[in-house]
Parts: C-alpha cells; sequence; structure tokens
C-alpha cells in the first residue's frame, strides 16, 4: 500500500510542477499581447492561438481575460516586491542595499520585458479598475527604498532629501533606463554595465557632496599594508585625503618554482571562460606564456576581469575584456555567472598558490569544470624591505589601518611582532577591503571598522569620509 501510495504522491506532485510551467507559459503569452497591443484589443482566443491549446484549457486556469491580465500584474510584482526584501535584508550597508534595490529591480524587468511594456501602459491608464488593486504592491516596493534612504539620513550618510521623492526619481531612472534597454535590445554585457551606469547616478545623488567629508581627515595618520610594487599609486591616491600616509609592505609576490600544471593546462585544454581576480594574475599569466613563448586565443573564450584596475591591467596587456562583475569578489563572479549557461563549461581561474576556494566551490556548483590554478606565490618580503616602515610604526600614532587582503593582515602581524591583536589595535579604526579580509581580521579577535560596498582603495577612502560623517 505504501508504494502505491508513494507513486500516486510522486504523480501528483509532477502533475503540478507541469500545471505550473502551462500556467507560466500562458501569462508569458498573455503579457506579450497585453503589451503590444491595447487592453480591449486582446481575446482569450487570440492566447489560446498564441499557445496552440484550445479555449477551453485557457479557461481551466483563467476564468476571464480580466482575471488573467489581474494576474500577470499581481503575480510580476509580488516576486518583484519579494525578491527585493529578500534580497536587500541580507546586506550590510546602505550603499549595498540601494545597489541591491537598483540592480535586482532592473535586471528582473529586463528579464520580464513584457510584463515591463504592459505595466507601464497601465500605469498610464489610470481610470482601469486594476490601478487601485496594483497600489498596494507598488506602494511596497517604493517603501522598500523609501526605509534605506530614510535610514541613510539617519546616519548621515545620505543628503537631507524628501525621502519619497527621491525614491520615486530613483524608480523612474531606473524605468527610463529599462525601457531604452528594451528599444534598442542591448546584449548581456551591455546590461552589465548599463546597471552600474545606474546605480552610480543615483548614489551619486544620494550621498553628502565627498568634498564636505575631507576635513575630518586631514589630521589622521593612515597605514596601508599591500606589496611593495603598488606603493607609489597607493601613496599618492590616500595622500590627496590623509595628512600622513605610512606604505607598509608586508607581502611579497614572487613567480611560482613549478609551473607544471598551468604548462599542461594551458597546453591541451580548452576554455570557454578566464577569470582574472587580480593585476597580479594577470602579470604572472602573461609572463609565464612569454616564458612559453606561446600565444593564447582570448577570441577563442569569455575574459571575466575583478574590478576595474584589473581590467586596465588587461586591456594594458591586449587582454580583451567581455565582463567586469558588480561585486569586485567571488560572490560578484559567482551571480555574474548565474546569468549564463555554464553548466559543463571549461573555466581557467590563474592565481595566488593561497587563493580561497570559495569562488572555485561557487563555480562547480553550477556545474562548471574550473581549473584554478596558481601562477604566483605569495609570502613575507625581505626583512631589510621592511625595516624602514618597522621604524616609522614604532614612532607614530597610526589613526587608520588598511588591509587589503588577509595576507596583508596576518603577514603584518608577524612582521611587526604583535602577539595580541586585539589589544593592540584597541581603540585603533581598522578598514578592510572585502568580505574576506575583514573575515581575516575578525578570526584574529579584532572588529573592522569599515568595509567599503565596492572593494576597492576608492571605495575604502568613500567608506572612511562616510564613517566620520555619520559621528
Amino acid at each position: 500500500m505504501n508504494g502505491i501510495s508513494d507513486r500516486g504522491m510522486i504523480v501528483s506532485t509532477k502533475n503540478i510542477v507541469q500545471k505550473e510551467i502551462k500556467r507560466e507559459r500562458i501569462l508569458e503569452a498573455a503579457s506579450y499581447l497585453f503589451s503590444t497591443h491595447n487592453y480591449h484589443e486582446v481575446m482569450m482566443d487570440d492566447v489560446a492561438k498564441k499557445l496552440s491549446i484550445a479555449k477551453g484549457t485557457l479557461y481551466l486556469y483563467f476564468s476571464s481575460k480580466e482575471e488573467l491580465y489581474f494576474t500577470i500584474i499581481q503575480s510580476r510584482l509580488e516576486k518583484l516586491v519579494n525578491s527585493l526584501r529578500e534580497k536587500i535584508s541580507g546586506e550590510k550597508s546602505l550603499t549595498d542595499s540601494i545597489k541591491t534595490f537598483v540592480i535586482h529591480t532592473y535586471m528582473f524587468m529586463m528579464k520580464y520585458r513584457n510584463f515591463f511594456l504592459m505595466y507601464e501602459k497601465e500605469k498610464l491608464n489610470a481610470d482601469n479598475n486594476v490601478c487601485s488593486a496594483i497600489k498596494n504592491l507598488e506602494e511596497e516596493r517604493l517603501k522598500i527604498l523609501i526605509d534605506i534612504i530614510e535610514r541613510g539620513k539617519s546616519q548621515k550618510i545620505f543628503k537631507e532629501i524628501e525621502s519619497e521623492l527621491a525614491a520615486d526619481m530613483a524608480v523612474n531612472v531606473i524605468y527610463a533606463a529599462i525601457k531604452r534597454g528594451i528599444e534598442k535590445n542591448i546584449s548581456d554585457e551591455n546590461k552589465i554595465a548599463e546597471r552600474e551606469s545606474i546605480f552610480e547616478f543615483i548614489l551619486s545623488g544620494l550621498l553628502y557632496d565627498e568634498t564636505k567629508l575631507v576635513e575630518p581627515l586631514i589630521n589622521k595618520t593612515l597605514l596601508i599594508a599591500r606589496n611593495l610594487e603598488h606603493e607609489d599609486e597607493t601613496t599618492s591616491l590616500f595622500k590627496k585625503v590623509f595628512k600622513s600616509i605610512l606604505f607598509f609592505p608586508s607581502i611579497a609576490v614572487r613567480p611560482l618554482d613549478d609551473n607544471s600544471l598551468f604548462d599542461s593546462l594551458i597546453n591541451n585544454q580548452k576554455f570557454d571562460y578566464l577569470i582574472f581576480s587580480s593585476a597580479n594574475a594577470v602579470e604572472y599569466f602573461n609572463k609565464r606564456l612569454f616564458e612559453l613563448n606561446m600565444k593564447f586565443e582570448f577570441s577563442n573564450c569569455k575574459v571575466i576581469a575583478v574590478g576595474e584596475k584589473t581590467k586596465s591591467i588587461c586591456l594594458q596587456n591586449n587582454i580583451p575584456v567581455n565582463f567586469v562583475p558588480a561585486l569586485f569578489s567571488a560572490k560578484g563572479i559567482i551571480e555574474l555567472l548565474k546569468e549564463h549557461n555554464i553548466s559543463g563549461k571549461n573555466i581557467f581561474i590563474p592565481g595566488s598558490d593561497i587563493a580561497r576556494d570559495e569562488l572555485m566551490l561557487g563555480l562547480t556548483n553550477l556545474k562548471a569544470n574550473v581549473y584554478a590554478v596558481p601562477v604566483y606565490t605569495v609570502g613575507l618580503p625581505d626583512i631589510a624591505t621592511v625595516t624602514p616602515a618597522l621604524e616609522k610604526l614604532n614612532s607614530e600614532n597610526i589613526d587608520w589601518f588598511v588591509f587589503t587582503s588577509p595576507s596583508t593582515y596576518n603577514n603584518f602581524l608577524q612582521l611587526a611582532g604583535i602577539g595580541n591583536p586585539s589589544s593592540y589595535f584597541k581603540e585603533k579604526n581598522i578598514a578592510a577591503i572585502g568580505p574576506t579580509t575583514k573575515e581575516a581580521v575578525n578570526l584574529s579577535g579584532v572588529d573592522v571598522t569599515v568595509i567599503p560596498s565596492e572593494y576597492t582603495l576608492e571605495g575604502i577612502i568613500k567608506e572612511i569620509k562616510n564613517f566620520y560623517n555619520r559621528k
């Protein structure tokens, strides 16, 4: 009896799934017709004909054209509102929350473009009865953004602007971009660039004028730990804001002794995607190709560069870049490639010998074939290289410590002889460039003061300015 019951349950579940798939097909077909015709011009016969099904079958799902029309608007808006709530609830900063609202709204509407076009027409028809029914959902969606803006104002991150007006303006900007994108039928690559531009535009209108935030920093001393090769550019960037900069060379980047794995793969394997997560990865990848006297056919794969700096280094080395993820992190790459079908695709990730497994595991879960191969090693610099920085460290009072990777933090502790980090950093401010660096600092019992929404040095400077503005 149990066997029969189980089989019945399986059949029942399968029927439910199939019915839901058919219902979704009906909604999509009908939204296309409603988006390309006026409401009164679309008949149930037209929807059935579009799907090549009997009109009677259509009536098994929806009792009337009105119910079908209302269901499209309600179900899509409910899905958008619920997914926005879920995604934003996991964000740790207000700028990240704004970014999630912008990007998810944009991508959702681009995915359901027929619904968007139909919805835009509906908003212009104020006399339609459906308008009052969807008003609550529209208000819920707008309230999500209003709440973020209100919190930003209370923390002195955002300007003293009328919150509902700002939210309305932001949504209108997003919708204008969506309409433009649909009309131009833009590519997936351009969608990513477009949504970033929308976010930057909206955020710039909300944030305080940065020039007002510089004054509190001019009397502060900052230590930043990076590899020696980046000293000039890093010092130049932070000197624009801080009184004094102490560059601490806490890591040394060196070539590998054994490149046999890289050599074997690069000679024998074809790749669909090539991911560069740092400038070092680009430089050592190119260096090894030069040593092998080999030319890599970049036109045969898609290149992903994490961050504008990495993209710039790629272009300087004549490496075309197809994508830059919205988030400059493993999570950002994974989110980007979720929008592509990478099942069975070969992905090559050259990096350091201490790279974390997060990216490899995330892409493997998407059923890709992932080849994460070291092309350089990261270790401690020579003591002679560090001695001048150590002498300055012992003689100066440091207000801010900036760490750009877990290695820069852990090596700093070792080189500076810090046995009790929680005591050493007590009443000190720490900026971590991203979540993995923050995690490394936290593991030693130390709190991180700020982490930027954009995982760059420029992002750190913005976040430190915001820190003083909130005080």
